[in-house]
């Protein structure tokens, strides 16, 4: 009895927030605000933490620092590692199968159960990212078997199979494991989308056994009057596993990334240059 009377009283307040956070998105007024960005040597550099509520505010304090120099104040760099996208789940490969070929998420169950049911992938209604131990020693004839793949295997042939952490863990992993694939030969009859599902999780299963991305991150902060600028770049050092989706990128994707601030390459920048 206690229990249930507990659990009651647990579920009313999670209830009244799941409400009130719906009534949030249902009564969102979306709102323009103003910022202010620099371009100096060919970079976009923005105001940091400063954006208004009204065009006038804003050209108030552009009035205010146009007359005035604009410094480099500090360059640093850092150098950065990311590690290979986390396995598919049911969840998340519906999400991305939603970003990259816009399938609803019942038209990807419909998929994927197909898939299963032609013995092509594993058990598709999971909600773990991880494989058990038990599978690392079928891994390397699962990839050996991915065939059209091979251009891109060749990197990581002859080498010992890496055994990430976040990929083999038995205790995240109940009844049934991460959607891979399961190393039969695909079947001539695969439709177009079936194909590109397939070729998804192909894709993050190889990505599992590259190394690490490495990358070089710059930070430039500068000021004009009271008012801080930054920007900031990538340099890829070594592509790791990103090198594993190069060959299905559109070019669309490629603008994405381009256009995603953190990424772009930025010239070399020198404390005190004005």
């Amino acid at each position: 009895g206690h229990q249930v009377l507990s659990l009651g009283r647990v579920q009313t307040p999670t209830l009244a927030l799941v409400v009130s956070r719906q009534q949030e998105i249902d009564n969102f007024v979306p709102k323009d605000y103003w910022e202010l960005k620099t371009l100096y040597r060919d970079t976009l550099f923005s105001a940091v933490g400063k954006s208004f509520a009204t065009e006038a505010d804003a050209m108030k304090l552009l009035e205010e620092i146009k007359p005035l120099p604009f410094q480099i104040d500090d360059v640093s760099m850092k150098k950065g590692r990311e590690a290979p996208p986390k396995l598919f789940d049911l969840t998340s490969l519906q999400v991305e199968c939603n970003k990259k070929f816009g399938l609803g998420a019942d038209d990807t169950l419909k998929t994927i159960q197909s898939l299963y049911e032609k013995k092509v992938t594993t058990y598709p209604r999971v909600d773990t990212t991880y494989l058990s131990d038990d599978i690392y020693p079928k891994c390397g004839g699962i990839l050996n078997s991915l065939t059209q793949y091979s251009d891109i295997l060749q990197a990581i042939r002859g080498k010992k199979l890496k055994k990430s952490s976040k990929v083999f863990d038995s205790s995240k992993v109940t009844d049934h494991h991460a959607i891979i694939p399961t190393g039969q030969p695909l079947p001539p009859t695969l439709s177009d989308r079936e194909m590109k599902v397939f070729d998804l999780i192909a894709r993050r299963f190889i990505a599992a056994f590259f190394p690490d991305c490495t990358f070089e991150q710059t930070t430039v902060k500068g000021h004009a009057g009271k008012v801080t600028f930054r920007t900031s770049g990538k340099v890829i050092l070594d592509q790791g596993w990103r090198s594993v989706f190069l060959s299905m990128k559109s070019p669309e994707a490629a603008d994405d990334e381009e256009r995603d601030s953190d990424n772009k390459t930025l010239p070399e920048f020198h404390k005190g240059e004005t």
